[in-house]
Parts: C-alpha cells; sequence; structure tokens
C-alpha cells in the first residue's frame, strides 16, 4: 500500500498558512508607496536604489509565483490526492475485514482461540495505527514550524512599521541624518521576508512533484 506516503503529502496544509509578505503596506497622502519609497531611497541612500526597485519587482513576481503554485495545488489537491487517500482508507479497511475472515476461519476449524485470532486482529490493527500516527506527529510538527515561522515574520513586519514611524518622527523633527539608517533597517528586514516567501514557494513546489509523482 501507498498509505504512508500519500499522507505524508497532507503536509501540504501546513504550507498554506498566511505567508507573511515583504510588502510594505502604509498609506501616504494617497500617493503610490512604491513612488514615495523609492524617492526616499534615491534621496537618502541612493547606493541602495537598486536594490529596492529590485524588491519590488520582487514582491510582485513571487506573489504572481505563488497565486499560480496554489492554484496548481489545489487543483492537484481535488482530483489527485483526495481520491488516492479515499482509495488507500478503503484499501486499508478491506485489508483489515479480509484479516479478520481469514481469522474466524482459522478459529471455527480449530487452528486458532477466540483469543488468539483477537490477539492477532488488534496487532494488525496497531500496525496500522503506527503509520498514522507517525503521520499525525509529523504533520503537527509541521505544522508548529510553520506557525513559528509565521510568528516570527510578523514580527520582522511589526519592526518594519515601528522604524518607519521613526523615519515619519525623523522628518517632522528635522533629524534627516537618520533616515538612511533606518532606510536601511527595513531593507534588511525586506530582504529576509523576501527569502522567506521564496522558501514558501518552493516548498509549494516541492509538494506539487509529490503528488505528480504518486
Amino acid at each position: 500500500m501507498k498509505l504512508r506516503n500519500l499522507l505524508l503529502t497532507g503536509i501540504i496544509t501546513a504550507l498554506l498558512l498566511p505567508v507573511a509578505s515583504f510588502a510594505e503596506e502604509v498609506e501616504h497622502d494617497e500617493r503610490d508607496w512604491k513612488e514615495f519609497r523609492l524617492e526616499q531611497v534615491a534621496k537618502y541612500t541612493p547606493d541602495q536604489l537598486v536594490e529596492w526597485t529590485r524588491l519590488f519587482d520582487s514582491k510582485e513576481v513571487l506573489k504572481s509565483e505563488r497565486e499560480v503554485l496554489k492554484t496548481e495545488l489545489d487543483i492537484l489537491i481535488e482530483t489527485v490526492w483526495k481520491p488516492l487517500i479515499e482509495s488507500e482508507k478503503k484499501e486499508v479497511k478491506e485489508a483489515i475485514q479480509a484479516y479478520a475472515d481469514d481469522l474466524k476461519v482459522k478459529v471455527e476449524a480449530g487452528d486458532l482461540t477466540k483469543e488468539e485470532a483477537t490477539s492477532l486482529l488488534e496487532a494488525f490493527k496497531a500496525e496500522i495505527r503506527v503509520d498514522f500516527e507517525e503521520i499525525k506527529a509529523k504533520r503537527e510538527a509541521d505544522k508548529a514550524e510553520r506557525e513559528t515561522d509565521k510568528v516570527y515574520c510578523d514580527g520582522l513586519r511589526e519592526d518594519r512599521k515601528t522604524i518607519n514611524e521613526s523615519i515619519k518622527l525623523a522628518v517632522e523633527n528635522g533629524e534627516l541624518d537618520l533616515i538612511a539608517g533606518y532606510l536601511n533597517e527595513i531593507l534588511v528586514i525586506n530582504q529576509t521576508l523576501e527569502l522567506h516567501v521564496i522558501e514558501i514557494n518552493e516548498l509549494i513546489q516541492d509538494k506539487i512533484n509529490e503528488i505528480n509523482d504518486l
């Protein structure tokens, strides 16, 4: 049976947790945020303008890529993975019943006692349950890892929000010499979050490949 491989693919649910974006969700006098940010960068950290521009472009590419991947994964889940899971569940149920019927025949023939047959049947079921327990434990561990990762990324986004407030205050107070440092801090945060999104897209692609190989 392919039960173990099929159900291990169930960790895809953990991959579909909300992903922390590295896009900045900030309004600024109804102006385009990208335009406003790049103007800031050009003024205070011009040496980083190319990297900032790349990150804005990357955000759009990765967002579109993930939408395509998620659509493909959703289709595979419905058309391949779920039907295979149901088939495997049915096969397991039939295997248990067939084993139980075989034990019953042996009891009726006097080859086994009822107690021995019951013990053998429970051992057979327990062996199957081991697979399910291992699968469940793996899924829970993977889900916990993704949730921890999300908390970390949400923390970075909060840090970024705080730094943006610091930039606003620096402008208001005329402390323009502080802005370059703040922009560089945000740049590092955005680069870190970009790597996170890339990793998630790669993980989804891996799950797509796994299902296609079933």
